[in-house]
């Protein structure tokens, strides 16, 4: 009879533990649009996801929403029995449009450049990138002229209140050659000799 009670008492207490478990669908969390999110459940054994967004989501999966919306995680325990559930909310939020800005300069070699400029939307932050499009910089950056050929830099504008960052614009900066002198010849006269008037000849173009 003790035995009986015994195991009554150890079955009531495995039931009530299991009842009270608490299943956790994680913080919410807030994205940029096209980024990856993560919802991991925690405090069950197994997990199924549904969303407000009728999209598949799988435990521990990276995936991309496209809009806000929340997510309900359901958690089971090793005999399948749901234990607990709860919600979590991705907020995704929008990127800004590229900030406005000449997209090519000319300068002749050796001559003064000036630092690019560009205009950000009330709210955002320009955000300066070297020529290879990945190193940041610290400021606009002010072209060479030293040398002929062509460089490209681009610029961003970052949202800064949520962190998310416009697409590029690529800013072309063309260094031309200086022209060759004009071809000119050497006239003699003699005093008081009429003197016409003085002419050169430009290179063609």
């Amino acid at each position: 009879m003790k035995s009986r009670l015994y195991i009554l008492l150890v079955s009531l207490l495995f039931s009530t533990f299991a009842s009270a478990q608490t299943v956790s669908a994680g913080l919410n969390q807030e994205i940029c649009a096209g980024e990856t999110v993560t919802l991991s459940g925690s405090g069950a054994n197994s997990y199924t996801w549904t969303s407000s967004l009728s999209i598949t989501v799988q435990n521990g999966v990276p995936f991309t929403p496209t809009s806000t919306g929340f997510y309900i995680v359901n958690g089971y325990d090793a005999s399948s029995t749901l234990v607990g559930t709860d919600t979590v909310t991705v907020t995704v939020n929008p990127l800004p449009q590229a900030p406005a800005a000449a997209t090519s300069y000319t300068y002749c070699q050796f001559a003064s450049s000036t630092q690019l400029t560009a205009t950000a939307t009330s709210g955002h932050t320009l955000k300066w990138y070297a020529s290879n499009g990945s190193t940041v910089l610290s400021v606009a950056p002010t072209p060479s002229t030293s040398l002929v050929g062509s460089t490209t830099y681009y610029v961003s504008q970052v949202n800064s209140t949520t962190g998310c960052e416009s697409s590029k614009i690529a800013i072309s900066i063309q260094v031309v050659s200086l022209p060759s002198s004009p071809i000119t010849s050497n006239i003699t006269y003699c005093k008081d000799a009429s003197a016409s008037s003085l002419s050169a000849t430009a290179s063609t173009g």
